[in-house]
């Protein structure tokens, strides 16, 4: 870990608590500012991927913005498991060799 990687980290929380505040912290300001967050650590990667793509589960709810029913409708769609199953498909191949035959 970096000097910068810490600054980074922060960035994230700080620039959702901003865009908030400027509109006046209403919910859709609030997802705004959720969504720069996502953006800054998804670009830089200071936290690990899987973190950021749960960010809205846990804090959507917590900031009034939307139900933790209706979003965990969204991660338990049936197309996210169909390209889990892709994915972990692909890598049996990679693992196997067989990509290579």
């Amino acid at each position: 870990m970096n000097k910068v990687t810490p600054i980074i980290r922060l960035a994230g929380p700080v620039s959702a608590i901003l865009t908030a505040a400027f509109g006046g912290f209403l919910p859709q300001y609030w997802l705004l500012g959720v969504a720069l967050w996502m953006l800054i650590w998804w670009i830089t990667e200071t936290v690990h991927l899987g973190v950021t793509a749960l960010l809205p589960l846990v804090l959507f709810p917590a900031l009034e913005i939307a139900g933790a029913k209706s979003l965990a409708a969204y991660y338990a769609h049936p197309l996210v498991y169909l390209f889990f199953g892709g994915f972990v498909l692909a890598l049996a191949l990679e693992k196997t060799g067989l990509h290579y035959r």
